[in-house]
């Protein structure tokens, strides 16, 4: 691990300490090294897009952005533009109170499929069926309207029945006009929740568009999609070749420009001009595009005698271009925070949305988590948020004043992770997910007490499922091995899906694929039927339903060899990228005359190139540290000599 900019390397050696959980209760209290900051060697971004099921909607249906929109589901508010938050419109309010606070709200409901006849319910009782595709761990996703809309007629079938009612709620959904609801303010479709639930569709596959387009635009950086809407990168490859260029360049980059297109060198942000040894008047114009497309954070601003806060500037540079492409390309707004570590990077870009980016420097750590409430921590706004509370800790200043006595015993384990997390510390590497473990479609609905309404759901359930699974594996060339039916029944004396008794499951193998379009969904609507006739006693009353996809195999027999060669090239580019930042970064301090290893004492020192240990026990080294997820890293004195304050 490493520390703060002018830490000792006996302060660093403190945090190299433990990490494992049978070794917690041996470990000493840890040594906070002034500052409160490591790992001031990575340049992060958090890309967050701004309340994005309303951009998307309002992409689709030509609503500029300037006009109060939200995202309906049912009767209430899954997604609340800014113009409409301002107006006092907030996530999860009901309809009705949304139109007290803003008259002129523009509604459009979530996609909705499927039109089961549901029995009534009982008098006086209201419904609590649970909002279906309310979140990603839902059923979201492709649907089978989504496939009857472009897809020739299929033999009938119960999945098919069930896909043909879908696709007439796809294309009243669809429509680029406005298809008005009973009250005349509800854009597309708002079919009733009993009958028809809600899908994705729309939002899965613009999220898929904007992970490909960063992609594309970040080569040799890692990725790692943390929501439908937001994700990480590892930018550190990335923002040491910019900042290269601009050490060999004596004008402003010609790709520094700001979210907004603006590029070149603003005198009244800048970072305090070329300094002797700064990099030039080329560094210096890439401080000063880097300031003005951020609000940053760190006393003194970005300055040019300091090597993080040349590479972090680099590293804005490139967070504004990849935000200016996704608005030239695709039309969206995005948020982003650039910092050394995911946990900062993710509190950066909710620091100042919309649209803009905030760069965190580690000196402006210690007075950032003073006063930030637990629950804008990322892993604080749970559980564990709720046990730091009791302590007498609201923010994560509060809670770093407590004893890592006190946080042993109350954590166990957890505690070393705690200690470090209110600090702003967080060694979790950036690590690409392109692939789920497993692909569902669930619905809650008043209980159900025969067959026919179940069966009905259960071909719903299959075509979106099939959908999905066809898409995945067209992504992916792989197909599930197995097949899982989730059931949830009616607790005694109560009804609606979410006031049900615990979920239970049982499962089959995935039935064989046909033809080469895989598994259709008739014949999973009726692999799952016979699941549930399996089930004894049969569970009813039944309130909710789940379809799950799982334990994939790669088709084909290359696609499995071909993931695992893809990840082992990923692993050895970041081990030799950290070796290459190490020599580019001493190389630096050598051209400013800073000698390049000897701030304080340390019993690690690293052998020079071409003595006996050579480079391949640092490589060695490298991939050690990477095995154990970041683990040991190079101290910020190490790396980067004594740094002027």
């Amino acid at each position: 691990m490493s520390c703060i900019e002018d830490a000792s390397v006996s302060n660093c050696d403190a945090w190299d300490a433990g990490g494992v959980a049978d070794k917690v209760m041996a470990l000493a209290t840890p040594t906070v090294p002034q500052g409160g900051l490591q790992l001031a060697n990575r340049v992060i971004l958090h890309i967050d897009l701004d309340c994005f099921y309303a951009q998307v909607e309002q992409k689709r249906l030509g609503i500029p952005r300037d006009v109060p929109c939200a995202v309906q589901q049912w009767n209430g508010l899954i997604a609340v533009n800014y113009a409409a938050r301002a107006a006092g419109v907030t996530r999860h309010m009901r309809v009705a109170q949304a139109k007290q606070h803003c008259p002129e709200l523009r509604l459009v409901h979530v996609q909705t499929i499927g039109c089961v006849q549901q029995p009534a319910a009982a008098p006086g009782t209201a419904s609590t069926a649970d909002a279906d595709g309310a979140s990603t761990a839902t059923a979201a996703g492709s649907t089978a309207a989504a496939a009857a809309a472009r897809s020739p007629a299929k033999p009938a079938g119960p999945a098919a029945a069930a896909g043909a009612a879908a696709a007439a709620a796809a294309a009243a959904a669809a429509g680029d006009g406005e298809a008005a609801a009973a009250s005349g303010d509800v854009e597309g479709s708002a079919l009733d929740r009993g009958s028809s639930k809600a899908c994705l569709q729309r939002y899965r596959k613009a999220s898929a568009q904007i992970m490909r387009l960063l992609g594309q635009l970040s080569p040799g950086c890692l990725l790692e999609k943390a929501s439908i809407d937001e994700v990480y990168i590892d930018a550190t490859p990335a923002a040491v070749a910019e900042l290269a260029a601009a050490e060999g360049s004596n004008t402003a980059p010609a790709t520094a420009a700001d979210a907004h297109g603006h590029a070149g060198h603003d005198p009244e942000h800048d970072a305090g001009g070329a300094a002797a040894g700064s990099g030039g008047p080329g560094v210096a114009a890439l401080l000063a595009a880097a300031a003005g497309a951020s609000v940053v954070l760190g006393e003194g601003g970005l300055r040019p005698d300091n090597a993080y806060d040349r590479l972090a500037a680099a590293g804005a540079v490139i967070a504004a271009r990849l935000r200016g492409q996704l608005l030239a390309q695709l039309g969206f707004t995005a948020s982003a925070g650039i910092g050394p570590n995911k946990l900062l990077a993710k509190i950066g870009s909710a620091k100042n949305k919309p649209n803009q980016q905030t760069l965190l420097l580690p000196r402006a750590v210690e007075a950032l988590m003073q006063d930030l409430p637990l629950g804008k921590v990322k892993g604080l706004g749970g559980k564990l948020g709720a046990a730091l509370e009791a302590l007498g800790a609201a923010t994560a200043g509060a809670a770093a004043g407590l004893s890592y006595e006190a946080l042993l015993a109350h954590f166990g384990p957890k505690a070393r992770w705690v200690f470090n997390t209110v600090r702003g510390i967080d060694e979790e590497p950036v690590t690409p997910k392109d692939k789920v473990k497993s692909i569902n479609s669930c619905k809650s609905f008043e209980p159900l007490s025969s067959l026919p309404p179940l069966q009905q759901w259960l071909g719903v359930l299959a075509a979106e499922l099939a959908e999905r699974m066809a898409e995945d594996e067209d992504e992916h060339a792989r197909r599930p091995r197995s097949l899982v039916l989730q059931y949830r029944s009616a607790a005694p004396g109560l009804s609606g899906g979410s006031r049900g008794t615990p979920d239970r499951s049982i499962r089959s193998a995935m039935p064989p694929a046909a033809s080469k379009d895989g598994v259709s969904a008739d014949v999973i609507a009726a692999a799952a039927l016979a699941l549930f006739r399996r089930i004894t006693p049969a569970p009813w009353p039944v309130v909710r339903l789940a379809l799950v996809a799982t334990e994939f195999v790669q088709q084909g027999g290359g696609g499995g060899s071909g993931a695992a060669m893809a990840r082992f090239l990923a692993e050895q580019a970041r081990i030799l990228r950290d070796i290459e930042i190490q020599g580019m970064l001493q190389r630096n301090q050598q051209q400013q005359g800073r000698p390049t290893n000897t701030v304080g004492s340390s019993s690690r020192k690293r052998s020079p190139a071409g003595s006996s240990k050579g480079t391949q026990p640092a490589k060695k080294q490298a991939g050690r540290q990477q095995q154990q997820g970041g683990g040991k890293q190079r101290s910020i004195s190490d790396l980067f000599g004594a740094q002027k304050k």
